[in-house]
């Protein structure tokens, strides 16, 4: 009797762990958005964590009515290496393209239009997805894409850049150029490791919480505009961003 308890007791001390698999979840009301009121005014930083090889989602709200050529966030810098260094810029609006978000993932690689037109002058969630297979989906009030044109593979791209520059701008597309600036509104601006969303959905309009998937979020306030929530708590660099009470 003795025996057999112990051996029961024995395996029950390796019995594997069970890995925590993150939620998503929301809190509170937004309070507000960052905004920048004129060109050159945006931020940057360099983020402790960063996406790699691994599934992605990047989301945020925005706020505009400028048809001027926009770059809303760049991942990576200008001179990045598209071998070893895939860049993620997120455009809005181009020469000859107006209302449609735009997106660069290597360096001197082309614009693929990724979105129908977005409505201007109302807050508009945005997500943009990469699964576990490569898969990259682009969301707009939580539907897919459906745009198509001979300059890109959308709605059914595949990305296998191994996005591993932790460089990051905001309203502004790159982050060691001066160059296209959102003179606009963003509040809930998160990237998590993990592809949340893979079929249409209703964006919440509250606050998203931190989890064990998040390399960034920014839910500004009153006072802490460029406050990363995450566990990373990033710090960044503030040219001229303020606190706006606007809010989806």
């Amino acid at each position: 009797m003795l025996s057999s308890f112990s051996t029961i007791n024995s395996i029950a001390k390796f019995k594997p762990s069970t890995a925590v698999v993150p939620t998503q979840s929301w809190g509170s009301a937004f309070t507000g958005s960052i905004y920048a009121s004129q060109a050159g005014y945006y931020a940057f930083a360099t983020l402790t964590q960063t996406i790699g090889t691994s599934a992605f989602t990047i989301e945020f709200w925005m706020y505009t009515n400028t048809n001027a050529v926009c770059g809303i966030f760049g991942l990576s810098a200008y001179d990045s290496n598209s071998t070893t260094n895939g860049r993620l810029t997120c455009f809005y609006n181009f020469p000859g393209i107006t209302g449609r978000l735009m997106i660069q993932t290597s360096y001197n690689a082309n614009l693929m239009i990724v979105s129908n037109s977005i409505p201007q002058g109302q807050w508009v969630h945005v997500a943009i997805v990469r699964d576990s297979s490569n898969v990259v989906k682009v969301y707009v009030n939580g539907v897919a894409s459906t745009y198509t044109a001979t300059s890109n593979t959308f709605p059914s791209a595949t990305w296998n850049y191994n996005f591993n520059n932790g460089r990051i701008s905001l309203f502004r597309d790159y982050y060691d150029l001066n160059q296209e600036y959102f003179t606009s509104r963003l509040t809930g601006f998160a990237i998590s490791k993990s592809a949340w969303y893979s079929s249409n959905f209703t964006p919440n309009t509250n606050k998203l919480n931190n989890d064990s998937s998040k390399i960034l979020l920014l839910n500004p306030a009153s006072g802490s505009v460029l406050t990363d929530s995450s566990s990373s708590a990033n710090t960044f660099t503030n040219t001229s961003l303020t606190f706006d009470t606007g809010h989806p």
